[in-house]
């Protein structure tokens, strides 16, 4: 009980200060519900040109970005280790649609401007994006991995160990931090009026830096909740807690 209290106490002053941060995305997506209509056939008319010009301040050219190997693979899109001004290590999230329609342009544009909003410890870092048709990118920071194969690796190394019981408490302790990392990112969407919902949840957004912060991504499915809603609306995808190793 004790403890809850004190995560609770934690989570509450914390997202006071970075609520603040993140007004433009909730400025973003109050414009979007009131309108009554789609982003679609808000932008249909200007197409890419409006979505360059949207986010002409972190447009970077493809020239500045080195493209390496792939390190995942998503529904839409293939996640590349790269290097920022060939210089910083990032991950480049590459989109290579088949047409280039107003649904992908609309789709990227809201993703990319609620990367360039949410400012957050525990919400990846973005850099930049490039468009280049039929190819556009998401630049954001670099992680070791994604939280479900991070915790099954830690688990698998305590379990080959042959002293176990040193590394075991240590993987718990890690796995106490991870859940408050996760916490902490939803409990930052959820303190906005209206809130947030990410509406994707599940171990593959969650990232794991190298100093073993847990960071929440992928935000082309969220939406915010209207405040007019009578009733509690639920995400349309499940929790998935299938992968996470937990011992």
């Amino acid at each position: 009980m004790f403890i809850s209290f004190v995560v609770w106490r934690v989570l509450k002053v914390d997202t006071e200060h970075w609520r603040g941060l993140g007004q433009s995305a909730r400025t973003l997506q109050r414009s979007r519900s009131m309108s009554g209509m789609p982003m679609t056939e808000r932008i249909s008319s200007e197409g890419l040109h409006v979505l360059t010009e949207m986010h002409r301040r972190y447009i970077i050219y493809f020239a500045s970005l080195e493209v390496k190997h792939k390190i995942g693979t998503g529904a839409s899109s293939v996640v590349h280790q790269g290097a920022l001004h060939f210089k910083m290590p990032v991950a480049v999230k590459v989109y290579t649609p088949k047409e280039f329609t107003d649904d992908i342009i609309a789709g990227f544009s809201h993703e990319a401007a609620l990367c360039d909003s949410l400012h957050h410890p525990s919400i990846v870092k973005f850099y930049s994006m490039c468009v280049c048709p039929p190819t556009i990118c998401l630049v954001s920071e670099l992680c070791q991995g994604s939280l479900d194969h991070v915790t099954m690796a830690m688990a698998e190394t305590v379990n080959r160990n042959a002293s176990p019981c040193a590394h075991k408490r240590e993987h718990v302790l890690v796995n106490f931090g991870f859940i408050l990392d996760v916490a902490w990112s939803v409990a930052h969407l959820h303190s906005f009026t209206p809130t947030f919902v990410h509406c994707d949840i599940k171990p593959s957004n969650f990232l794991v830096d190298f100093e073993n912060n847990v960071k929440l991504t992928d935000f082309g499915e969220s939406r915010c909740l209207p405040q007019f809603a009578a009733t509690p609306m639920t995400p349309t995808a499940a929790l998935d807690t299938s992968s996470i190793a937990v011992d």
